[in-house]
């Protein structure tokens, strides 16, 4: 179908997806996009067992002890920004 049909015919196409129907749009006979039934994504838990970086896992988050001299490099950084 092409954008000119499918702009005009917008909310029957919605409608048509709803029941399953898939709607591919054209635009200069060529497929631009496809109109489809919404499908909430499953959540797969331990899809990514096997596939993190072992060092990932050993980063503990809750250490800041390196924010304190991140901190004080920026201030060293901004005192020296002439205004």
């Amino acid at each position: 179908m092409s954008l000119t049909e499918a702009k005009s015919q917008f909310s029957a196409l919605v409608e048509d997806a709803i029941r399953g129907d898939e709607i591919t749009i054209t635009k200069h006979g060529k497929p631009v996009a496809k109109i489809i039934k919404y499908q909430k994504p499953q959540l797969v838990f331990g899809a990514l067992v096997g596939k993190v970086p072992k060092e990932w896992l050993e980063i503990d988050f809750d250490d800041t002890s390196h924010m304190a001299e991140a901190w004080d490099q920026w201030r060293r950084n901004l005192n020296e920004i002439e205004l």
